[in-house]
């Protein structure tokens, strides 16, 4: 210490810091083995005009590794240096990046810039064949489809799949698969060529193996199911269809037909792609049956009816179900849309909503369905004025009560003219109050007009 001493009077001179010689690793060094020495030589470089630098004060020197400080041994090897390691070996978690920071001062008190530097670790020894797991039809699964995608997950938390090693046996044929490479595992996916024939077992065997040789064999097998149940058969509404509150008396008669009898069914309405609004789930016993068709009546009531109307259809569909509120045993049918008129206006039937007519033809017939209440009825035909935005009115006619329908004179359809038009009928009480009304629209295309007649040479 008393060389430390004599150093030390020239300290005031000294305002240089110590600075990292070398590191061992090296900043940046890939692939380091899992057990390793962390070894620092700082410098405490001279300053000129002085005889002597003051040096390292071990005292000083802190090494920490992954922000933990480390017990290390200090050793001056001369020229001003220190060789700092790290007392133990030190054991590091496979491929990871560890951080090492190094701080130190020099006995005059110049403090050294912080310095960090990182390094890669190798593999941990890999002794572990991959995992196969996640498959898809599950072991031992009956039921499945003719065609199923079968699938299944090749992990390995140490090393990476190699992926010409993998083999992918169909009742003993080596099939052809794709593959789609995840960060933590590959996925393999198969499609049968053919189907595969009812009530048959398959069994399936994947072989791969891991970048260090490990080998992993799974075998797994599974049924495929009889035909499936036809889901029932839709009847009415049918699909497309505008339903007449009156007529309806306030309830929507589902009807349909299956070639199975005694089951339970599960119908689902809902307004066109939203939610839910209702599901009936009904027993034998709760629909009636005539011949093959069975059917029940969905009793909405006013309030709803005149909500629902407001939407652009319904849409229902229908399964079969082993009881109610039990599980479905065929699929569920294809959804079918019906519209719902408003309940207190005229149902418009013909011609429907969005017919084109030609220049020329016969006038269309106008029909509607009969109103409760009502004495009389009111016709009307509006055209759409581009201009303006409006629709004027171009045509009103009184009916009695006892005509639901009328064809226009070919002199009334002529002097309509072309364009876009609405027609609507008001069903007229005894009061002389009018209902609500519902509007179809149609168009009628101008007439071909040739400018210049053509002429023969």
């Amino acid at each position: 210490m008393a060389g430390y001493v004599w150093e030390s009077a020239y300290a005031y001179d000294d305002k240089t810091p110590p600075i990292i010689d070398k590191t061992e690793p090296t900043n940046g060094m890939l692939e380091v083995p899992l057990q390793q020495i962390i070894q620092v030589w700082i410098l405490d470089p001279p300053v000129e005009g002085m005889r002597s630098v003051t040096g390292v004060d071990p005292d000083t020197v802190s090494v920490r590794v992954q922000n933990e400080e480390i017990p290390i041994i200090i050793q001056d090897i001369g020229n001003n240096r220190v060789w700092v390691y790290s007392r133990e070996p030190m054991t590091f978690q496979g491929h990871s990046w560890i951080h090492v920071d190094v701080s130190a001062k020099d006995y005059a008190g110049n403090e050294m810039i912080p310095y960090g530097f990182n390094f890669f670790t190798t593999h941990e020894p890999d002794y572990e064949p991959p995992l196969i797991d996640h498959l898809s039809p599950p072991d031992k699964s009956m039921g499945n489809l003719q065609s199923p995608v079968i699938t299944c997950w090749v992990q390995d938390e140490v090393s990476d799949i190699d992926i010409d090693s993998i083999h992918f046996f169909v009742n003993g044929i080596d099939e052809l698969f794709t593959y789609a490479i995840m960060s933590d595992r590959v996925e393999l996916f198969h499609v049968p060529s053919e189907p595969f024939d009812y009530n048959e077992w398959i069994t399936i065997e994947v072989h791969a193996s891991d970048s260090g040789g490990n080998q992993a064999v799974k075998t797994w097998e599974f049924q495929v199911c009889s035909p499936p149940p036809l889901p029932p058969d839709q009847h009415h509404p049918a699909d497309g269809a505008l339903l007449n509150y009156q007529l309806e008396n306030g309830a929507v008669r589902f009807i349909w037909s299956t070639q199975y009898t005694g089951q339970s069914y599960r119908v689902k309405i809902r307004p066109a792609g939203g939610p839910l609004y209702r599901i009936v789930d009904l027993s034998p016993g709760e629909y009636w049956v005539s011949g093959v068709l069975k059917g029940f009546s969905c009793h909405l009531g006013y309030y709803d009816w005149n909500h629902l109307s407001d939407r652009d259809y319904i849409e229902w569909c229908i399964a079969v179900i082993d009881h109610a509120g039990g599980s479905c045993t065929t699929d569920f049918s294809e959804w079918s849309t019906f519209i719902l008129a408003p309940p207190d206006a005229v149902v418009l039937r013909t011609p429907e909503n969005g017919t084109g007519f030609p220049a020329h033809g016969e006038p269309p017939v106008f029909s509607w369905d009969s109103f409760n209440g009502a004495q009389s009825y009111l016709f009307g035909i509006a055209k759409y004025n581009v201009s303006g935005g409006l629709y004027i009115n171009k045509l009103t006619l009184y009916v009695e009560l006892e005509v639901t329908s009328l064809q226009l004179t070919p002199n009334q359809w002529f002097n309509l003219g072309s364009g876009t038009f609405i027609w609507a009928v008001l069903a007229q009480d005894e009061t002389g109050s009018y209902s609500n009304f519902m509007n179809y629209q149609f168009t009628k295309t101008a007439p071909f007009v040739i400018d210049d007649w053509l002429t023969s040479q």
